[in-house]
C-alpha cells in the first residue's frame, strides 16, 4: 500500500471518527423539532381560562392591540398621489372602493372557543415585540 493512500485512509477514518458524534446530535435535534411541530399542528378547544393560560404561554405576555377603523383607512390624499399605473386592469373607482375594504375577522373566541385551534393560530394574536 502505497504511503497516499495509506494517508487518504487515515484522513477518511480520522473524519469519520469526529463527525459520528455529529451525526447523531444531528438526528436527536430533527426528533425534536418534529415533536414541537405536531404539538402546534395538534388543534383543540380553548375557552375560559384554558384560552387565557394559552395565550399568556404562547404570547408571553405581549399581545396585538385593537385598532380603531379610521387608523386603518388611508386619506383621500394619500391615494390620489397614489400610482395608479401599478393596477393597469382595474378602474380608478375600483381600485379606491379596494383601499376602504376592511375585512370583518373573528376574535380569538370564534378562532379558539367555538371551533379548535393549533398553536399558530393562537400565535397570530400575539404582538410583536
Amino acid at each position: 500500500m502505497s504511503v497516499y493512500r495509506l494517508n487518504a485512509l487515515i484522513s477518511l477514518m480520522l473524519m469519520i471518527i469526529i463527525l459520528m458524534p455529529e451525526a447523531e446530535h444531528a438526528k436527536s435535534n430533527v426528533f425534536r423539532y418534529e415533536r414541537k411541530r405536531q404539538a402546534e399542528i395538534e388543534v383543540r378547544k380553548y375557552c375560559g381560562d384554558n384560552l387565557s393560560s394559552a395565550l399568556q404561554r404562547v404570547c408571553a405576555g405581549v399581545y396585538n392591540t385593537p385598532f380603531k377603523k379610521s387608523n386603518q383607512e388611508m386619506e383621500m390624499d394619500d391615494y390620489m398621489a397614489y400610482n395608479y399605473d401599478l393596477h393597469p386592469y382595474k378602474s380608478i373607482e375600483n381600485a379606491r372602493r379596494m383601499l376602504r375594504f376592511r375585512r370583518n375577522s373573528p376574535g380569538v373566541h370564534e378562532e379558539c372557543c367555538s371551533k379548535p385551534c393549533s398553536t399558530e393560530e393562537i400565535r397570530s394574536y400575539c404582538g410583536t415585540r
